[in-house]
């Protein structure tokens, strides 16, 4: 979504976070996330689990992210998506900017 544009009128876009882009995969940057999580007392995490095309989809947040930079601050769940990733993923979505 980094070169988010307005799809129609009054569609805000881009939307740039507050901190800028962070990669979630990387520890340091999911520790930034997890240490204003918990100072602003929130205790859990949870995150979408996607099987897509016969593998895990998009699970190095996780994996990488928040299981190396947690050390017990938090509890996580998994969200299983019991569908395809589809959408802003799909090529042949109409309302989507190459």
């Amino acid at each position: 979504m980094y070169k988010a544009q307005p799809k129609e009128k009054g569609h805000a876009q881009p939307k740039v976070p507050l901190w800028g882009y962070l990669d979630e995969a990387n520890p340091k940057d999911m520790d930034k996330k997890i240490t204003a999580a918990v100072d602003y007392g929130v205790n859990t995490f949870i995150f979408d689990w996607y099987w897509y095309e016969g593998k895990p989809f998009l699970e190095d947040c996780i994996n990488e992210g928040f299981l190396k930079a947690n050390k017990g601050r938090m509890k996580f769940y998994l969200m299983w998506a019991n569908h395809d990733a589809t959408t802003y993923w799909e090529r042949k979505n109409p309302k989507k900017i190459q």
